[in-house]
């Protein structure tokens, strides 16, 4: 059998390029969409939790990329809830710039709580909240499982650890199905939104006599923007939020 030759970098090597060769294996990129990133890497860490669960010989190796792969799509996932139920609510739709959990679950949860009753999603909110938890206490700066050593030298993650990969990658397979079930949520009711933003004041009401001011329907207060139901009603975002939870999907 001959030899097979080590192969080293080359300098005119391209690492970011199509083939036709094995066209398959190109990956097609589509930036600035959040379910190719949310969803890669939850992939990508049930991907490596089940061939490692199948033969768990260098599990020790495999369970820092894992965890740190599982801890992104926490926050992606948490990023992204943020964003869809500010469009909701008529906040501003800018982007966290910070990595803790507890953090940006805390907005998360304040904003699904506000658009929809309590009760809705209670005990399941609360079970996420543990789950999130628990990942702040061993890696709360979403460094634990990328470096061993801190910028001064420290280790990281100073605890001993043993962690049972299945019975994780378990539990982040329930908490996919909690978070997916949330954002479809905010997804169809963005897009219920977006149907009554569509609808032209001006076919009904004159801007020529009442240019910004109007009356709310339900509630009798004066609004300078509104929403337009199917019934051409003029509402306020506070009432509009009171619809939206009447006809929760």
């Amino acid at each position: 059998m001959e030899n097979e030759q080590t192969e080293f970098p080359n300098k005119n090597d391209v690492l970011f390029v199509k083939s036709d060769k094995n066209w398959k294996c190109n990956a097609c990129l589509f930036p600035g969409r959040y379910i190719g990133f949310r969803d890669g890497f939850k992939k990508a860490a049930n991907y490596l939790s089940e061939q490692i669960i199948k033969n768990p010989n260098e599990i020790d190796y495999f369970i820092y990329p894992i965890v740190y792969l599982y801890r992104h799509y926490i926050e992606l996932a948490l990023k992204e809830i943020t964003i869809m139920s500010k469009k909701l609510i008529g906040e501003e739709e800018n982007f966290d710039k910070i990595h803790g959990l507890n953090s940006l679950w805390k907005k998360a949860r304040q904003n699904i709580e506000t658009l929809y009753t309590k009760e809705k999603y209670k005990e399941d909110l609360d079970g996420i909240e543990s789950y999130i938890g628990q990942f702040e206490d061993i890696d709360p700066t979403s460094q634990s499982f990328r470096y061993p050593f801190g910028k001064k030298g420290d280790i990281i993650l100073n605890k001993d650890l043993t962690i049972n990969l299945q019975l994780l990658y378990d539990k982040m397979n329930k908490m996919e199905n909690l978070l997916d079930s949330i954002l479809m949520d905010l997804y169809v009711n963005n897009d219920y939104k977006e149907e009554y933003d569509s609808y032209l004041y001006k076919e009904t009401y004159s801007y020529d006599i009442y240019p910004e001011v109007f009356i709310c329907n339900i509630c009798g207060n004066y609004i300078v923007t509104a929403k337009i139901t199917g019934k051409r009603d003029l509402i306020c975002d506070s009432c509009y939020i009171e619809i939206l939870k009447e006809y929760e999907y």
